[in-house]
């Protein structure tokens, strides 16, 4: 009787593909593929601005769990996304860069509703968000706006792909990047993704 209440009180433990299969594997890799298609094909799609360098764009392929417990429920045992970001850099006045993009941006994407771009040089270690827009692909890509010498190409914002659960598709690697950027005082992240697996 005791093993009956025992058991009782605890819940199935969810099964399923590991984040290898889903990843690397055959398991959505037609999925995978098409997203992998859309970010690059939406970030390749983006507007050059004057005075600014493009260093290259970086995609990786990630997968995160979810928590199921008692205090959590997200509903999900695993969802696995592509992301690209594209980092634009330049020199000298940051209202003067940030402007360039934003006109550029504004050419061929619209700004999506209640988004507000900063006024001030952006200070912090993850830059500061710049807004979002719609674009031609009818993906969303946002902007975060940094210093260069923060090295976003190494953070969370810059598509770390070192661990298991995360892969590099495309693009310069981290170092390349860093080093990239060093001859440059400003730096824009142009970011889109696309989930492609949940389970």
């Amino acid at each position: 009787m005791a093993t009956l209440v025992l058991l009782s009180g605890c819940a199935a433990v969810p099964t399923g593909p590991s984040v290898d299969e889903v990843l690397n594997g055959d398991l959505a890799a037609a999925e995978r593929d098409t997203a992998i298609e859309f970010v690059r094909t939406t970030l390749a799609s983006l507007p050059d601005a004057v005075n600014t360098t493009d260093l290259g764009t970086r995609i990786i392929a990630f997968c995160t769990e979810g928590q199921n417990n008692w205090k959590v429920q997200e509903g999900f045992r695993l969802r696995c996304t592509v992301y690209g970001a594209r980092y634009v850099a330049w020199s000298g006045s940051f209202p003067r860069g940030k402007s360039a993009i934003t006109e550029a941006f504004e050419t061929e994407c619209v700004a999506l509703s209640g988004e507000t771009l900063p006024t001030a040089a952006p200070k912090g270690e993850l830059g500061t968000p710049g807004g979002g827009y719609g674009c031609a692909t009818d993906a969303t890509v946002g902007i975060t706006w940094a210093s260069s010498t923060i090295g976003l190409s190494t953070s969370s914002l810059a598509l770390r792909c070192d661990g298991p659960d995360a892969r590099c598709v495309a693009g310069p690697d981290a170092s390349t990047l860093d080093s990239g950027l060093e001859s440059f005082d400003w730096l824009s992240v142009q970011a889109a993704s696309r989930e492609y697996y949940e389970h």
